[in-house]
């Protein structure tokens, strides 16, 4: 299932379910990151012009669902790019 995200930019941002656990997100070329304190795992990704996704969001909206889709860890994987695990 893919959903299409249109941002303040114009930017069209793809959440993508891989799986029941795993969200592809993609569509972006510039964005910013932050990290817990020891630099070990991503607590959020803010594309520029949105949407601002962090560890602990509900995803739900996005898919237009009322299952909870709390976002558990966003994490870089080489063969999918950034991934949302919920």
């Amino acid at each position: 299932m893919k959903v299409d995200y249109y941002n303040r930019q114009g930017d069209t941002i793809v959440f993508e379910k891989l799986d029941n656990n795993t969200v592809k997100m993609s569509g972006y070329q510039y964005s910013r990151s932050g990290f817990n304190e020891d630099g070990s795992k991503i607590e959020f990704i803010d594309p520029a012009g949105g949407p601002y996704i962090g560890v602990g969001m509900n995803l739900n909206t996005y898919f237009n669902t009322k299952k909870n889709m709390i976002i558990k860890a966003i994490e870089f994987e080489p063969e999918n790019g950034l991934v949302l695990k919920i």
